[in-house]
């Protein structure tokens, strides 16, 4: 049984979850001990788990946890619109070139919730746990397999709730059109989706998926290029689409 837990303060996930589940003890800040990210991107330790509990502090969460048993399988982060854009695109944690804006950023400089211009919340990260390379392989692996049984749309749903009840007032993301591979390397998921739980949106005239064709013609390796193969069918102007998506929380959805 899957449960959906908001993170906080004392339960965050401070990397993601391409090696695998992560036990549920260890989503929290290694303080001592720095993450492979913030020695490669020559951050202090702990620097990613100190911001992640400043938002949590301010906010009240900034994720949603799927756990199995007492170990992370799961997770969609999230960011008030305001903060969000401070770091757009996005605030990966597995990416060295955009954690390093964290040396020059203040946690406490993050503004309270009633002194948002607007209480928005932007959807930044989806990830599962999936062994995509075995997958587009077709060998076995010993990681199992989450993707396609539900937990993102469940985590997607646990977020609204929890947002609704908190007091804020819209929820907005970025979607991709319903191909596996973009939405797994991508971390974010298909319009198909969002418009299933009531979102409204549309293409952007501004924006496109960074690498979505690099990676159907191979430049991201040949497991990659095989996952995109199913999709043949799908031109370039539909691989790279990007829509903006938002869900109206303060009238009810």
């Amino acid at each position: 049984m899957i449960d959906y837990l908001m993170m906080d303060e004392s339960r965050l996930l401070c990397r993601c979850l391409h090696d695998g589940p992560v036990p549920l003890e260890e989503a929290g800040s290694p303080e001592g001990r720095p993450l492979a990210v913030e020695s490669e991107a020559h951050l202090p330790p702990g620097t990613v788990g100190r911001f992640l509990r400043a938002v949590c502090r301010t906010y009240g969460s900034c994720g949603v946890l799927a756990v199995d048993g007492d170990a992370v399988v799961g997770k969609v982060r999230f960011y008030p619109q305001e903060i969000a854009e401070r770091f757009y695109p996005a605030l990966c944690l597995q990416a060295p070139e955009r954690m390093r804006v964290l040396a020059t950023f203040d946690p406490k400089a993050l503004p309270p919730k009633d002194a948002l211009r607007e209480k928005a919340l932007f959807i930044c990260c989806f990830q599962l746990v999936h062994d995509y390379k075995a997958a587009a392989e077709g060998r076995p692996t010993d990681v199992p397999s989450y993707f396609g049984r539900g937990l993102a749309t469940n985590m997607l749903r646990t977020l609204i709730d929890w947002a609704r009840a908190e007091g804020w007032d819209e929820l907005r993301a970025e979607a991709v059109e319903h191909i596996r591979p973009l939405m797994m390397w991508s971390g974010r998921l298909s319009i198909e989706r969002y418009r299933k739980l009531g979102f409204q949106g549309a293409a952007s005239p501004s924006k496109q998926v960074e690498g979505a064709i690099h990676q159907r013609r191979g430049y991201h390796g040949e497991a990659m290029r095989k996952m995109w193969e199913p999709y043949a069918h799908v031109s370039d102007a539909e691989a790279t689409r990007v829509y903006d998506v938002s869900l109206s929380l303060a009238s009810g959805g």
